[in-house]
């Protein structure tokens, strides 16, 4: 599963001293830079990074306590109960890294994280309008168990189950 890029490194960063070390080996503080890095962090969630020649170019959260859970996603921190079902979410594949392996290599190296921690199934919500995530969670053998509907006006958040 590893990419054919030279000098792909997986980083983990599970607290703000290892968040703080990656930043100053990439420049690229992930809890100023993206959206709710810090809040997740702070709640216990785990970034699962990856550097190409030690430049950022992937992230995939995951969320391994109740708290995390919520964290990593607000909708699957309610359902991903149990201590081993974890929660993830969040990837994100810098553009000029997209199409060579990562968002694979990526998922695969998290779910070998929770696997070793002792997790036997994870919980992730994929928009229907994602199909480059599709084709990943049906290659990697994922199975969808349903779906649901979200509306979102401002801060307010609706979810409810679809067909």
């Amino acid at each position: 599963w590893a990419p054919a890029l030279e000098g792909c490194r997986v980083r983990i960063v599970g607290d703000h001293d290892s968040a703080e070390e990656f930043a100053e080996s990439t420049g690229f503080d992930i809890r100023t830079r993206l959206l709710q890095g810090k809040r997740r962090l702070d709640r216990g969630a785990v970034a699962l990074c990856i550097t190409v020649r030690g430049q950022f170019a992937y992230i995939g959260w995951v969320g391994l306590t109740d708290e995390a859970k919520h964290a990593v996603d607000t909708y699957l921190g309610e359902l991903a109960h149990g201590p081993s079902t974890a929660c993830t979410g969040g990837a994100f594949t810098v553009p000029g890294y997209r199409r060579k392996g990562l968002a694979t290599y990526g998922a695969v190296e998290r779910f070998e994280f929770m696997r070793r921690r002792g997790f036997t199934s994870s919980l992730s919500i994929v928009a229907a309008s994602n199909l480059s995530q599709q084709r990943l969670t049906e290659k990697l053998g994922s199975v969808n168990i349903g779906s649901v509907r979200h509306t979102r006006i401002f801060l307010w958040n609706r979810w409810r189950q679809g067909n």
